[in-house]
């Protein structure tokens, strides 16, 4: 669902943000999420990968990013609603290995029925790591 200004609660920058709408009940409602597939597939692999964005809820839950790579799903520290509509900056960051079979970016809530969930402001980083060799050597005695 696209919110605006006119809804009562102001996005963080622009006019418009996405909100959740998510059902269903659980420790980690994983079946109803909202999410962006990075393509090309190669581009990140081997890379490390932050996502980061301004997130908003204003129930008890507590609202996720994620990273999905197909082998492994990545979760940030997360951030839970209260009485008080704020923004909050979260991000995740993971190393996508060579055998990934999608780079999924995403967002979704903790367990609430119709958890209200806001982000905006979303970004993607990524770096090359830099991996330092060690000379080594072996003495071999017959």
């Amino acid at each position: 669902t696209r919110g605006q200004t006119s809804d009562g609660n102001p996005p963080h920058t622009g006019t418009y943000y996405m909100t959740t709408n998510e059902g269903g009940a659980g420790a980690l409602n994983t079946s109803t999420y909202v999410y962006q597939d990075l393509t090309p597939l190669g581009d990140y692999k081997g890379k490390i990968l932050t996502f980061t964005a301004f997130l908003n809820n204003y129930n008890t839950d507590t609202s996720y990013l994620f990273i999905d790579d197909g082998i492994t799903r990545t979760f940030s520290t997360g951030v839970t609603g209260g009485a008080v509509r704020a923004w909050v900056l979260d991000s995740v960051t993971a190393l996508i290995p060579f055998g990934a079979t999608q780079v999924r970016v995403g967002h979704m809530n903790q367990y609430y029925f119709n958890a209200y969930q806001l982000i905006d402001t979303a970004s993607i980083s990524v770096t090359i790591p830099i991996f330092t060799r060690k000379k080594a050597s072996m003495n071999l005695i017959f």
